[in-house]
């Protein structure tokens, strides 16, 4: 995504990663709240990816509604665990 000028793309998949990463090292316990985070990042990239889809060949993509709060939260579940959300 990162290579076909998708930023917006690129950080919600590699946020979304770190999580997933924490959860498979056993860094982090999955709960509901974890579960609600991976679907919010999962139907933010189908977002940008319609619009990408879409869009005029190299347009900039427009955030959705929640992007930056979902960075934020993603963000905080990398460097904490995430169930402190709950």
């Amino acid at each position: 995504s990162a290579f076909m000028g998708l930023a917006p793309v690129t950080t919600v998949a590699h946020r979304s990663e770190d999580v997933f990463a924490r959860l498979r090292a056993g860094a982090a316990r999955f709960s509901p709240v974890v579960a609600e985070l991976a679907l919010a990042a999962a139907d933010t990239l189908r977002t940008l990816l319609a619009a990408a889809e879409g869009g005029e060949p190299g347009a900039l993509l427009a955030f959705p509604p929640g992007y930056q709060a979902l960075l934020e939260v993603l963000l905080a579940a990398r460097d904490s665990d995430p169930t402190a959300f709950e």
